[in-house]
């Protein structure tokens, strides 16, 4: 973008012919400075008088930026020209908090692996439209029904800054047991039953008694205290039973 040259007299002259910058800046800079050096790297210009010209840059601010560079010459006779660009050193926010999503899930909780799969995050960003998250890893330690599944997603804006999300799933196996017990203290053979003392004299705890030595479980079982109510002979609580599954490897 250059102006009528005139003859050079004294302290006069014409302004510096700004000449075509060969190609375009790029599209995003993360240093408003980086943006500035790669704008006067790409300007040239040229003048009828001898003294030099000098070059500077200015910009409008970050995100969306005008960069203008004025060329002077030394008698202070300037043209400019501006190239358009973005400045963005922050990157995307994650909108979720992370261990949000995290799950430890029994197996084969088919629905609740499903739901947890599903799950996606999302992010903001200062200065674009909110960035899509990728999934930039997905790994799996572990086999069967016991397995840690970590999920990463990355989330990058225009400029090239990048922000992540992980979530953890955790499968566990689960033994599910279906047993009938008869206590051999409580139980009455006339009737069959076991007998519900305890019960009604108001000594069974609504929190599991084996915490403490020597049983050292450490189970945080709870028991409603509307089950204490049923009086029937059929239903009645008798007492809390502690069940300790082993293998086959393992001693009593």
């Amino acid at each position: 973008m250059a102006a009528p040259t005139h003859a050079c007299a004294g302290n006069g002259g014409g302004r510096p012919r700004a000449g075509h910058h060969s190609g375009s800046i790029a599209a995003c800079y993360t240093d408003p400075g980086a943006a500035e050096s790669a704008a006067l790297a790409a300007t040239s210009a040229t003048d009828n008088c001898t003294g030099g010209i000098t070059y500077s840059a200015s910009l409008t601010g970050p995100c969306a930026t005008d960069i203008t560079v004025t060329a002077e010459d030394a008698h202070g006779n300037s043209s400019s020209v501006t190239y358009s660009t973005h400045v963005d050193g922050t990157a995307p926010v994650v909108s979720n908090v992370p261990g949000s999503m995290d799950a430890t899930l029994e197996c084969p909780d088919t629905g609740a692996l499903a739901a947890a799969l599903a799950f996606e995050p999302s992010a903001t960003d200062d200065c674009t439209q909110p960035p899509a998250p990728v999934l930039t890893a997905d790994d799996i330690v572990g086999t069967g029904c016991s397995y840690v599944r970590t999920r990463t997603w990355t989330f990058t804006d225009l400029c090239g800054n990048a922000s992540t999300f992980t979530q953890m799933i955790t499968v566990v196996p689960v033994v599910k047991v279906s047993m009938r017990v008869l206590l051999e203290g409580p139980y009455e053979e006339a009737t069959e039953r076991m007998k519900d003392d305890l019960r009604f004299d108001g000594l069974l705890p609504v929190e599991q008694p084996y915490s403490v030595a020597p049983f050292n479980y450490v189970g945080n079982e709870t028991a409603s205290p509307g089950l204490f109510a049923a009086s029937d002979p059929d239903n009645a609580i008798v007492d809390w039973v502690l069940i300790e599954l082993r293998d086959e490897t393992t001693p009593p």
